[in-house]
């Protein structure tokens, strides 16, 4: 006779997607800013990744508007050796790409939910038994370079290889998950930066052992692989959008992005209704 036992690890704080709750426990949907190909953020300064070396720190100065002395600031001095720099942008920049709709997704999503990790994702494999074997995660198939974000907020714990991962940026969260994002072209993080939900972690890629551009999504807890599914918005779907950021605003005076919304969503520098 067999006997199957079933395991459950419980984490807390957090509700599986499986499960059903009580309308009355529902939390407080957030707002959260999805970055783009031509907006990210890092250390509360909206700008863009770029590969070290890509073009003279003038240049990029001039075309993001700032100056040589914020770019060598925000990248600590650009103390050792790193592929990806971050350039910060001035106002004008940054307006000028809303005004071309290239701003980012905000989108309402419940604080208790994970983000997917790319913005379109699309199966390519999914967690549990695969050739004989336990796939620990999902794999999202995508383009290469395309921007990989943060599922939650959290620390990074790890960036740079990781054996078969390849190029892969580990964060924790407050609720003691782990989340791992692996086969990356570039990683843009060290270790101990703080990250918010949303944010861009790294370039998608084909490294380590793999075979075609994707992107490797573990969730663990106290090291123990769980199915992403359980934690994430219902299907295959991102929240549904919100708005995009669209009419330009002056954040000269504004210490970190999300100072730029109140609690609502709605943007502080709008004009009041009568």
């Amino acid at each position: 006779m067999s006997v199957l036992f079933a395991v459950a690890v419980v984490v807390p704080g957090i509700v599986m997607a499986s499960e059903t709750y009580a309308p009355e426990f529902k939390a407080d949907l957030l707002d959260v800013h999805i970055d783009n190909k031509y907006i990210q953020s890092h250390r509360g300064r909206l700008g863009r990744w770029v590969r070290s070396g890509s073009e003279p720190l003038p240049v990029l100065a001039r075309k993001f508007g700032v100056s040589t002395d914020e770019i060598r600031e925000i990248n600590d001095q650009f103390a050792g050796v790193r592929s990806m720099i971050f350039v910060p942008m001035g106002l004008e920049k940054y307006n000028g790409l809303l005004n071309e709709g290239k701003g980012r997704r905000v989108v309402k999503l419940d604080p208790r939910r994970l983000l997917w990790p790319v913005e379109n994702p699309a199966y390519s494999s999914r967690y549990g038994i695969r050739r004989g074997g336990n796939h620990n995660g999902l794999d999202l198939a995508c383009a290469p370079n395309t921007i990989v974000l943060a599922a939650n907020d959290g620390v990074v714990t790890h960036s740079g290889w990781f054996g078969a991962l390849g190029q892969a940026v580990a964060i924790r969260h407050p609720d003691g998950i782990v989340t791992w994002y692996g086969h990356n072209t570039s990683v843009f993080l060290k270790i101990g930066e703080e990250v918010r939900r949303g944010q861009a972690v790294a370039f998608s890629g084909n490294t380590g052992r793999s075979t075609g551009p994707h992107v490797h999504f573990e969730v663990r807890y106290q090291n123990i692989a769980m199915n992403p599914e359980d934690f994430m918005e219902a299907g295959l779907v991102q929240p549904g959008v919100v708005f995009r950021e669209s009419t330009p605003m002056d954040f000269s005076n504004v210490e970190h992005e999300s100072a730029m919304f109140d609690e609502s969503g709605r943007r502080t520098d709008a004009p009041i209704e009568n």
